[in-house]
């Protein structure tokens, strides 16, 4: 049992503001002025560095550290910007939390603690993407929406007597024992923590709290929590908005480009753009979306036979005197002599039928 000791954090806020939803139009071009990267970080457009160079709740920074460092709205390190999946890789603080005295483990306390505080923008914890990681003994933490009767993920960590006072990590799985781990499935804009101690417990008087990318969550070794922050991925909008009934919207403004409905947000709409198939670029700004030429990458579009490029597409055929699928590495056959041979005989009949108009011939 645990007691009723808990406490509710605002772990990440980020709330799509009215500004969002009534966002103007920007120029339609990126002008030569805007910051095309800060160190080895493109900015594409909806984002931007100068006014003028991105759409409202989408402003970077780029700081005057050596390396530069890109700031999302003056607060999270940017890692990476990818436009066709529609997120943003962020770094999050961790969140260090004490907990009472074990003489003061039937009361109740509260805590506010402030992890990452984005005060406006589409953005939203990646569904599916994250994970909750918690760090502590004897001590459960829930995650949840704006309301506390909304619990999003959970997870309790143990640790055995001999390790009191001190975090225990029994396996790298993080299964448990000192630390525990549980997915974050849904998006939703506002998030609160709450921490439970369980009756009894004489262990660490606080837990460290993450939020971290799940498919990056390996490469961090579990037998420490040195870490000050780790990579989170935020999922984005262009708009609250819908798409209209063909697949378009005034955001989608490159030709060759479609509008696609996004489940990110847990309750609201909103949408993106995308490149068709067969182009690739900025869907956002005029002319952004440019014709691939697939032939010239043959490790995505393979091709083991004559490569051409056509708009939007490729054609992909055999060589001459082969004939089969040229997709695949021994996809094209050699035509044998005697094949050739019947092809002539056949076409040499054909002529001879049409120049005489019948099949009789000399006397030998």
């Amino acid at each position: 049992m645990f007691s009723a000791v808990s406490a509710a954090l605002p772990l990440l806020l980020l709330v799509a503001a009215a500004a969002f939803a009534a966002a103007p139009s920007p120029a339609s071009t990126v002008g030569s002025h805007c910051t095309p990267r800060c160190g080895n970080i493109s900015i594409p457009y909806p984002f931007g560095v100068e006014p003028g160079c991105y759409r409202p709740g989408f402003d970077v920074t780029c700081s005057k550290d050596v390396p530069p460092k890109l700031l999302l709205r003056n607060a999270s390190e940017v890692i990476d910007i990818n436009l066709p999946n529609g997120t943003v890789d962020v770094y999050v603080d961790r969140v260090d939390q004490s907990l009472p005295v074990p003489q003061a483990y039937n009361s109740i306390g509260n805590w506010d603690v402030v992890g990452v505080f984005i005060d406006s923008g589409p953005f939203t914890l990646a569904p599916g993407r994250n994970k909750l990681l918690v760090f502590g003994c004897d001590v459960q933490v829930l995650l949840m929406g704006s309301d506390e009767a909304d619990i999003i993920s959970t997870c309790a960590a143990f640790c055995s007597r001999v390790f009191r006072n001190q975090y225990q990590v029994a396996s790298e799985d993080c299964s448990g024992i000192g630390c525990c781990q549980a997915p974050i499935p849904a998006g939703l804009n506002a998030y609160l923590l709450q921490f439970r101690q369980f009756n009894g417990s004489r262990s660490s008087d606080h837990a460290t709290v993450f939020v971290v990318d799940a498919e990056r969550l390996s490469s961090f070794p579990m037998d420490s929590v040195s870490w000050r922050a780790l990579p989170v991925v935020l999922e984005w909008v262009i708009s609250n908005s819908t798409c209209q009934s063909n697949s378009t919207s005034p955001e989608c403004r490159s030709s060759n480009s479609f509008c696609q409905n996004s489940t990110a947000f847990r309750g609201t709409g909103g949408h993106r753009c995308h490149c068709a198939q067969g182009y690739d670029g900025n869907p956002y700004v005029l002319d952004g979306c440019k014709d691939i030429d697939e032939c010239k990458y043959p490790e995505v579009y393979p091709c083991f036979g004559d490569c051409n490029n056509t708009v939007g597409g490729y054609l992909c055929k055999c060589p001459l005197g082969f004939v089969g699928d040229a997709s695949t590495p021994t996809g094209c056959k050699g035509i044998d002599r005697e094949f050739k041979m019947q092809i002539k005989i056949s076409v040499a009949a054909t002529y001879l039928f049409a120049t005489t108009g019948n099949w009789n011939f000399p006397d030998g």
